[in-house]
């Protein structure tokens, strides 16, 4: 997700402050976003679906917020976020679980009760827990299939649009498997090139391997698209893991090449699966 895209567009974020307690940011379409938030945009907008709110589309919409037990800041003059309202006596302690152990959630280095206006990106830890985003994009299925891969480290990031032949992904899945099981042979699904003269769109290649610490595992990405972006060096992700994150990486890859979803997502700390893009 990219920050124009949600030019002009709605959307709601959340982040904790230095105490942990969580607020709801509503970008009114051209605040800020950090890039940890951006990130894990879709993530966001599910939390935010999930609380109900009997008041949409009426100025005591931020009511339904504050009564979840969330400080609500709204983008508007000066340019700022402005607190609007402040948590109500009881929240939804499930929510606010899953706002708390958001991967990547921005953090706040100050108090939100102390603070009625934030007008900085800076004053967020922009963070980013790694993570590599699959999409799916239908195309002469069920043989071949059209992938987007987003991934980052923390650090770097990178995306391509790339095909494969769908057995490829359950055959991937399996090795992953039996290296988060027991250590073996390095892992590598690799597809195109990087030599002009074999005249490939793209160039891709996800290698995992265990690392020296016994338990610890890393997952390496490679990107290249040779159309639009032909001179620009290879982008290089390396994701440290362990074992059991590296099995949930393949089970939830095993999953997706039933290619009955469309967005596969994980995490060094968590995963799912999505229908809907």
């Amino acid at each position: 997700m990219d920050r124009w895209e949600l030019t002009g567009a709605e959307f709601d974020w959340f982040a904790v402050d230095s105490t942990r307690a969580p607020a709801v940011f509503a970008t009114a379409g051209y605040g800020f976003v950090p890039a940890n938030a951006l990130a894990m945009h879709q993530r966001h907008v599910d939390i935010a679906e999930a609380i109900p709110q009997p008041n949409y589309g009426t100025p005591e919409c931020w009511d339904d917020f504050a009564a979840a037990g969330l400080f609500v800041y709204d983008w508007g003059s000066g340019p700022a976020y402005t607190l609007v309202r402040t948590p109500g006596s009881s929240g939804q302690a499930g929510l606010l679980q899953k706002i708390a152990t958001l991967p990547s959630v921005p953090q706040f280095g100050g108090r939100f009760s102390a603070v009625d206006a934030i007008r900085e990106e800076g004053d967020f830890c922009a963070q980013v827990t790694p993570y590599v985003r699959i999409k799916r994009v239908p195309y002469e299925e069920p043989h071949r299939v059209n992938l987007i891969v987003e991934a980052s480290d923390g650090s770097t990031s990178g995306q391509l649009l790339f095909y494969s032949n769908a057995s490829d992904i359950l055959e991937v899945a399996k090795s992953l498997d039996a290296l988060a099981r027991q250590p073996g042979e390095d892992v590598t699904w690799q597809l195109g090139s990087m030599d002009p003269a074999a005249r490939f769109a793209f160039y891709f290649c996800l290698r995992a391997c265990h690392a020296e610490v016994p338990g610890s595992c890393s997952v390496e990405l490679s990107l290249r698209d040779n159309v639009d972006a032909p001179d620009d060096p290879v982008t290089k992700i390396s994701i440290a893991t362990n074992a059991i994150q590296l099995q949930l990486f393949a089970s939830l890859l095993a999953e997706f090449g039933g290619l009955e979803h469309a967005v596969l997502d994980w995490t060094t700390r968590d995963g799912l699966l999505r229908k809907d893009v």
